[in-house]
């Protein structure tokens, strides 16, 4: 048989072109998803940045309010905080402040309506934290005007509440300011909208977790697979399915 020079020079170049086309595309798609991966890991950079700017900041060295009623509820209050261990009474030069994980921290679903005692919409009005008075916990205390009220016993609504959540900065006698968490628990915004789950515990409402409302869609206030579920959905949006999973004592299915 007389082989074809031209037609095999043909199929030849063909099959380049196609192995270089196939190549590139293998390559371009590598390059898109090291890009993508690059993007997404500079975004969440950038939200523990923003994050770790809206915990309060705690004098090690408080003084007392001069007034006798609020000095007592305040000690009271730092009492029972005490015991944790979170805080460095004397840091070492090289600390970074401390983060204390609990074990399975967000162990309840993206909307915690069965976990929650009190379930509110409001703005936050100011933020401070304290030292324990043990000075090895710091807290932080938000006073919340409460907006709307979709789940509790006692009504809030139009009323101002304070809310806590453990953790904050510790500004140390010498100048320096250390922060303290707990895992990857956020601090809400002051002057940030949010639904926020509550419970009522040692006397006081401590946030379970939020949803801050923003102009790009609803921001979660915690770091937690669960809740990305809902980042970006508009305000109404997330509120419908709140509603939903009241209604119906469960989540919806997302």
């Amino acid at each position: 048989m007389k082989l074809n020079h031209r037609f095999t020079y043909f199929i030849l170049i063909l099959f380049i072109s196609f192995s270089t086309v196939l190549l590139w595309s293998r390559q371009s798609g590598m390059s898109t998803s090291v890009g993508n991966r690059h993007g997404e890991a500079t975004k969440m950079k950038q939200r523990e940045e923003e994050a770790k700017k809206r915990f309060p900041v705690a004098d090690f060295n408080e003084p007392e309010s001069p007034d006798q009623t609020k000095r007592a509820e305040q000690k009271a209050k730092r009492i029972r905080h005490n015991g944790l261990g979170l805080v460095n009474k004397n840091p070492d030069t090289d600390s970074g402040g401390g983060v204390f994980i609990p074990e399975r921290q967000f162990d309840f679903p993206a909307l915690p309506v069965a976990n929650s005692d009190l379930i509110v919409v409001g703005e936050i009005l100011d933020a401070q934290a304290h030292l324990s008075e043990d000075k090895t916990n710091v807290f932080s205390e938000f006073t919340v005007r409460i907006k709307n009220q979709l789940k509790g016993n006692t009504l809030f609504t139009g009323e101002e509440l304070v809310v806590e959540r453990l953790g904050g900065y510790v500004q140390y006698a010498n100048g320096r300011k250390l922060l303290y968490r707990i895992g990857t628990a956020g601090m809400p915004r002051v002057g940030g909208q949010y639904v926020l789950f509550l419970n009522f515990s040692n006397q006081e409402f401590s946030i379970l977790t939020g949803y801050e409302f923003t102009e790009q869609g609803v921001e979660p206030l915690d770091d937690s697979r669960q809740f990305e579920s809902l980042r970006g959905l508009s305000e109404s949006a997330l509120l419908s399915q709140l509603n939903d999973a009241l209604s119906r004592g469960k989540l919806p299915n997302h």
